[in-house]
């Protein structure tokens, strides 16, 4: 069985020097979100080295939509055939890894399925280096069986378990905000003099990319209810959500000017530096809120009460409202008027979350655990 390469990217000029090639296995659907790969890409542009990236994902019918932003900026898209099991997902991948000459494979593959099954990720990257793979970094959580790659990074930490007692086949564990990765320009723009205004009205909305569980329109009407022009918020989802909710929520932004929709774009570190209130999901986002020093709302999708969303709240960056299905339109206004008028509230969230996070998780994962492979 060989695997399904994206042909149409390759007579396009890699924006990249073709230096180190570095696969990355990842997923990216409707189902999954786009998390695990806008970290790949952050963790690409992020490396003090030229790099080559490929992204090895199981074959997805909306992939050109779900992967336009990688494409876009030079990457190899690489797709599995449908329904392989974990095995032969793995000769496959180390194959092409051997047929790049790539000395690195990173995985971000905690996904939801993966949380159903915590100990399947700990047998695929078993099987991955049984079949002689250069090196495997993985991307991990908390919540998993073990870890069983060549280093594991557990970027949200869980206080009360003690991770490295999971390690297994000799994995190295490495826990902590400060191995979180982040994209360049929201590391750029964790150095901003951050000036919380007392007069507060700017609001940005990013609950997840896709909102599989619509609560971007709740919000929405939400923030409908105030006043005309009292607000100024901006609504962002990506263009691979479901044609009926992208419709919902351009809807109930077209009638008022002051609610702008705008699809997922390059410059989301400057939305947060723009606004004075974010709201966001539990997924990665919320962690941009808090790097930027951006006082945040958050309301959970489905990950309720997890010890992953324990871990963040701890950090004191953001009020949490609880779980989306669970609150309403009129609490959620009635919360982002209630810290919109408190100066002080916004204040102490803005400072914790940039006193937790500086930004610094791949130079720091470069220097401990990567330099020696790219010499």
């Amino acid at each position: 069985m060989k695997y399904k390469r994206d042909l149409n990217n390759d007579n396009k000029k890699n924006s990249y020097k073709t230096h180190y090639p570095i696969v990355f296995r990842a997923e990216v659907s409707r189902k999954f979100g786009f998390g695990h790969i806008i970290r790949c890409l952050s963790f690409a542009e992020s490396l003090p080295v030229p790099v080559s990236p490929f992204l090895v994902m199981h074959y997805d019918n909306e992939k050109d939509i779900n992967t336009k932003i990688l494409v876009q900026k030079g990457w190899t898209i690489i797709m599995h055939p449908e329904n392989i099991d974990d095995h032969t997902d793995a000769v496959l991948t180390v194959k092409l890894i051997r047929d790049l000459g790539a000395k690195l494979l990173v995985t971000d593959l905690v996904h939801s399925e993966m949380l159903r099954q915590p100990s399947r990720l700990v047998n695929y990257h078993r099987a991955l280096k049984a079949e002689g793979i250069p090196f495997l970094l993985s991307i991990e959580d908390c919540r998993m069986a073990g870890f069983a790659s060549d280093t594991a990074i557990v970027p949200i930490p869980c206080s009360q378990l003690d991770l490295t007692q999971l390690a297994l086949d000799e994995c190295h564990v490495v826990v902590g905000f400060k191995y979180f990765i982040f994209h360049p320009k929201f590391v750029v723009a964790s150095k901003v003099h951050r000036k919380i205004r007392k007069k507060a009205n700017r609001i940005l909305v990013s609950i997840a990319g896709t909102d599989t569980y619509r609560i971007t329109p709740k919000v929405v009407r939400a923030l409908a209810s105030f006043p005309n022009e009292t607000i100024e918020a901006k609504i962002l989802l990506s263009t691979g959500s479901a044609a009926d909710l992208l419709q919902e929520v351009t809807n109930l932004c077209k009638h008022r000017g002051e609610l702008d929709f705008l699809h997922f774009r390059n410059d989301m570190a400057e939305l947060f530096l723009w606004a004075d209130l974010s709201i966001t999901g539990e997924g990665f986002v919320k962690y941009e809120a808090a790097i930027t020093g951006t006082p945040n709302l958050m309301i959970s999708q489905f990950d309720h009460d997890s010890l992953p969303i324990q871990s963040f709240l701890k950090i004191g960056s953001a009020k949490y409202l609880g779980p989306g299905e669970n609150i309403s339109e009129h609490d959620i206004a009635a919360a982002i008027d209630t810290l919109l008028n408190d100066f002080e509230a916004r204040s102490a969230l803005s400072k914790a979350g940039k006193k937790a996070l500086d930004g610094r998780g791949i130079e720091r994962i470069f220097n401990e655990i990567l330099k020696n492979i790219f010499q």
